[in-house]
């Protein structure tokens, strides 16, 4: 019984069209409009993702991010205050970026997120420590690759 009940409320939940890949959208500082699911709501964390939930096309419906993206370190939603501090998996997808600056804060860099992009440039900021899998796979155009300043102790 209760197996049915949770199918049914996804199915109705998919139907009415609330059922989404994210938390909330916001806009960058550069215009665009991007998709964050809150990672911890008591360290208010979020991470960048994709909006579409249904098949292999992330941004299915949605209008994909082009030209120069800034990932800002922070982003508000219903007057809170987020640290963007991920890039999601498949984040930015088949995506028409041509350069990406990304939040002085982001430690992860999701598998595939930045997957078949058409960016030639990225900034990858000094608080880094992971980069998914494929993360970069078919970026065939990207020739920049900007590393942080390196820390000396």
């Amino acid at each position: 019984m209760r197996k049915r009940i949770s199918l049914f409320v996804l199915c109705a939940l998919a139907a009415s069209g609330t059922c989404r890949a994210y938390d909330f959208s916001a806009t960058t500082s550069s215009g665009h409009t991007l998709y964050f699911n809150i990672i911890s709501a008591v360290a208010q964390s979020v991470e960048v993702t994709y909006p579409n939930t249904s098949g292999g096309d992330y941004w299915g419906g949605y209008t994909r991010p082009t030209g120069n993206l800034v990932v800002d370190d922070t982003v508000v939603s219903e007057g809170i205050t987020y640290h963007v501090d991920r890039i999601g998996d498949y984040a930015f997808a088949y995506t028409n970026l041509t350069s990406v600056t990304l939040a002085d804060r982001i430690a992860h860099i999701g598998m595939a997120a930045f997957y078949g992009c058409t960016m030639t440039s990225i900034t990858l900021p000094n608080t880094l420590t992971t980069i998914g899998s494929s993360a970069f796979t078919y970026c065939r155009g990207l020739t920049t690759l900007t590393l942080p300043p390196q820390q000396h102790q």
